[in-house]
Parts: structure tokens; sequence; C-alpha cells
């Protein structure tokens, strides 16, 4: 997913390994050769890169498919338990925890219920739901490469503060990321909420072997997830994808942002709640929309029904802007909310308002509070092992 050239300098040894380990996470079990190719390293770098690798554990050789005579040659393959990262989803409501294995393979999981919305009540709940796991899996805890904190976005900037009733930015400031650093005694990433989802589909989803998609995030609120070129694209404030403050009606309902008409407030899980009299405050609306949506209520029905055109908007604002190979929807509510919502945008394909090629690259994403944390822990994998080109300039 990330950068895959190599250098042959030897000041780059770092940067190389990363490379090399990189191409083996991603494609693995993958031969020397093919790496060699891929980094344009040359083959005995690769040899003594991946013979390296193979001391430390890190990695291992096995037997390839046999073609032919001869013997089969050999491929190198991640050994996932080498080390675990640890990801965190805080939302209005939760804070859910997952920790996970080099190749994903979820190992342990938590949550906790937020009674107080507040950076010092949700550090608090991190901190036990760490020590938890600290406690419960020590085996794990003590190859622990880093923790993502995934949280609803923006964060900084001037306009972060009216925000505050589908975000959560305070908890996002860098001197509280740094604070968790400290106590937790480990490297802390930060994502917004919809780009760890991107991350996550990415690693365990539909993502996995693309360049370029987009997540669109259905939450409290609605942003989106950017995967350009191989890249998480963030943006200058990591507030990259708040498609939800962009204005589709005019003169249309007051935003908590300042601004009227803005696509979140007719497409996100606070936009249903208030259509259904519900307080989107409260920590058991969300449970109440979901159970009224297996019931099949007509309001929630209708509700989705009248959204659909919003969804089709905010997709045609993607296709319409960056040229990617999907487009992928998901977010912490239940699948069959997101299947509905999408398939409802599907029925009015060939309508005045709606191209027939309109969903041809669009799909459902994982959903669920739990996907969210696991792009947390995609997020720190990748800050330790991914290949960067600070790496090689050190």
């Amino acid at each position: 997913m990330f950068r895959t050239k190599g250098t042959n300098l030897l000041r780059a040894k770092s940067h190389n390994h990363s490379v090399v380990l990189e191409i083996i996470r991603m494609q693995g079990p993958v031969s020397r050769t093919s790496i060699s190719s891929q980094t344009q390293l040359s083959r005995q770098t690769v040899q003594n890169i991946v013979a390296e690798l193979i001391d430390e554990q890190i990695v291992s050789l096995s037997a390839g498919e046999k073609k032919g005579r001869g013997n089969p040659g050999m491929l190198v393959q991640l050994c996932p338990t080498k080390a675990f990262s640890v990801g965190i989803q805080v939302d209005q409501f939760t804070v859910t925890a997952v920790a996970c294995d080099l190749a994903g393979t979820q190992v342990w999981s938590d949550s906790r219920q937020l009674k107080k919305r507040s950076v010092d009540a949700t550090n608090a709940l991190i901190f036990e739901l760490v020590s938890v796991f600290r406690s419960q899996c020590p085996e794990f805890a003590d190859r622990v490469i880093g923790i993502g904190v995934a949280a609803p976005g923006p964060f900084g900037g001037r306009e972060v503060a009216r925000l505050e009733t589908t975000a959560f930015a305070e908890f996002g400031l860098a001197e509280n990321i740094a604070l968790l650093s400290t106590e937790l005694g480990q490297p802390v990433i930060l994502e917004n909420d919809a780009a760890a989802a991107a991350l996550g589909e990415f690693f365990y989803g539909k993502g996995k072997g693309l360049s370029s998609y987009v997540l669109l995030h259905f939450g409290l609120g609605f942003g989106a997830g950017l995967v350009l070129d191989g890249e998480l694209y963030r943006g200058n404030q990591s507030n990259a994808g708040e498609l939800g403050h962009i204005v589709i009606e005019t003169n249309g309902k007051q935003c908590h942002c300042g601004k009227r008409g803005c696509l979140e407030r007719y497409l996100s899980m606070f936009a249903l709640c208030e259509s259904l009299s519900l307080s989107p405050e409260d920590a058991g609306s969300i449970a109440r929309v979901e159970q009224l949506f297996t019931d099949k209520d007509p309001e929630v029905l209708a509700w989705i029904e009248n959204s659909a055109i919003y969804l089709e908007r905010a997709i045609d604002i993607v296709k319409s802007t960056l040229d990617v190979e999907a487009i992928f929807v998901g977010g912490v509510v239940s699948s069959g909310l997101i299947e509905a919502i999408l398939n409802s945008c599907i029925t009015r394909s060939g309508s005045v308002l709606v191209a027939e090629d309109s969903f041809d690259n669009v799909y459902t994403a994982a959903a669920g509070p739990i996907t969210v944390a696991l792009g947390a822990a995609a997020a720190a994998s990748n800050a330790t092992l991914a290949p960067s080109l600070s790496k090689m300039l050190l």
C-alpha cells in the first residue's frame, strides 16, 4: 500500500528493511525474486535482508508450489505473532479496544460505556482497557509495537469547537495524544474514525489490493476515509474527508458547524435519531434505531428511502472529484442498515437524477464499531512497519 521502492545506499538500511517487510506483509508468501523486482533492490540485498528477518523470527520460508521438474522455490512469509498492536475506538458513548497480530487476526477485545463525555473520562477508560489487556494477555502485551486510537473528527483548527455534537475535537489534541503515549509507555497514533475505517478496509476487507478508494463512513456524523495512490490521505490537519459539512441544501437545516444544509444533517445517525424524535446524545438511541430497523418500522424505512438521494449526492461528489477504483459505504451501525440505504440508492439508478452507472464501483464495507478499532490497530502497526521517505533521509 505504501512506498515500495528501495535504495542500495548503505545509510538507508532501515528503509530497505521496511520496504522488503512491507512487500512480504502485503503479498506474502512471495518469492525473493519478486521482492527484488518490485523494490528495485539487488537480489543479494534482498537475500541478506530476508536472512536477517529470518534470524529475528519476523519472517519464515516455506516451499512454493511445485511446477515441472526440480524443487519448488522458497517463498517468504510473515510470522504474524511476532508482534501485536492495539486499536481503540472512541465515540460519544463507548470506548472499544482490540488487539491484533501482524496479519490482522483479532486476539482480544473489550469495551466500556462512556458515562461522561470528557477527555479525562475517556482517557481513564483507555487506561483501564489497556491494563485489562495486559493482565489478560501478557504473552501478547509484551510484543505490542504501538497503540492506535480513532475518534470522530475533525481535530484542531478554528471550527472544531462548534462541532462537538458529532465530533470529539478536544480528545484529538496533540497534548492529549502525547499524554496517552507517556502514560501507556507506547507510541500512540491518532486517526479520525473514517480514516481508520478506510485503513481497516485495506488490510482486512475489500480494499486489499486496491491503490485508490474512498470509504464513506456513516456514524453519528458523516465522513470519508481517502486512500489515494496507495496512501491514506489525511490532509494538513488530519481532517481530510469531512464530507458531512459540504452544503447540499440551500438554507437547509442548521448544522452544529454554524452552516446550514450540511450533508450530515440529512445523512447520519444523528439525522436518523432526530427524525424518530430520539436523542442523538442518548447511548440507548442507536440500539433503539437498530431494533426499529429490524422490526421494519415504517418511519425508519421512510427515512432510508428519503435519505438515499443524499448518499447518492455524496457518491457523486466523490466520483466527480476523485478517479478512484472503488467507493465503499460502511459505518458504526449494522451492515443491514448500511445495505438498506445503499440498496435504496441503487433502486433510483436510471432516473433523471441518478445515472445508470452511478453504483458500478460502489460496495458495502465492513460495518460495526469493531471495524474502526481494527483500523486503529492497523494504523499503529503500519506506523511502525510501513516504509517512509523520512526513514531513507535520516
